[in-house]
């Protein structure tokens, strides 16, 4: 993504938390709170387990949950062909809460989804994305876990699901449904999403 969109590197779990420390420490930063976004809920909660003391606090963004997508081959079919097929990618953002915006919205958020990385890079997320969860997921003992999801986003990322999902591996989260948001708050509803991590950061 951004500046490092050409640079290849193998894309795993553990490789992806290994950048996100690499960077914290040329960052000079020990001590810091995460916050994650869809399919990097896996890295979240990896980086929870492995580095518990690097990570403050957790906050996960419509997320795939520790135990994974649970796809099935239709699932996983359909979405290599988003990988690939710029169409389908405009209609996958419409079927995450994007058709409540309007087109310029939807143009924008399109070619962001679109350009930001490469295909391969795509693909290759998709498939660590997809691949189930290996070793099994490990209950956390993080205290200060916060998740946002959008009430009309897909099901699966909705409330209740993510509430049934989280619930065995963290004894105490906070869930907040943002109204009329999507699987791309930040973008749908900026201030409020910038409220609700103020009020939790603090």
């Amino acid at each position: 993504y951004g500046l490092s969109k050409n640079l290849s590197c193998k894309i795993s779990i553990d490789r992806i938390g290994k950048l996100v420390l690499d960077y914290a420490d040329h960052a000079g930063i020990y001590n810091f709170s995460l916050i994650v976004h869809s399919m990097s809920g896996l890295i979240g909660h990896h980086l929870g387990i492995t580095s518990p003391n690097r990570i403050k606090s957790l906050c996960f963004f419509c997320p795939v949950p520790p135990n994974g997508f649970q796809a099935t081959k239709g699932d996983i079919e359909k979405m290599h062909f988003v990988a690939q097929d710029r169409p389908s990618v405009r209609q996958a953002i419409l079927d995450r809460g994007g058709y409540v915006e309007n087109k310029e919205w939807v143009d924008k958020k399109e070619n962001i989804a679109w350009t930001a990385s490469t295909p391969e890079t795509k693909q290759a997320y998709l498939d660590m994305f997809l691949a189930p969860v290996s070793p099994s997921p490990q209950k956390s003992s993080f205290q200060k876990v916060f998740i946002l999801c959008g009430d009309i986003d897909l099901p699966f990322y909705r409330k209740s699901s993510l509430e049934r999902e989280f619930s065995p591996f963290y004894e105490n989260f906070e869930l907040i449904a943002l109204q009329n948001c999507g699987h791309y708050p930040m973008l749908q509803n900026p201030k409020l999403v910038a409220q609700a991590l103020k009020n939790y950061l603090e």
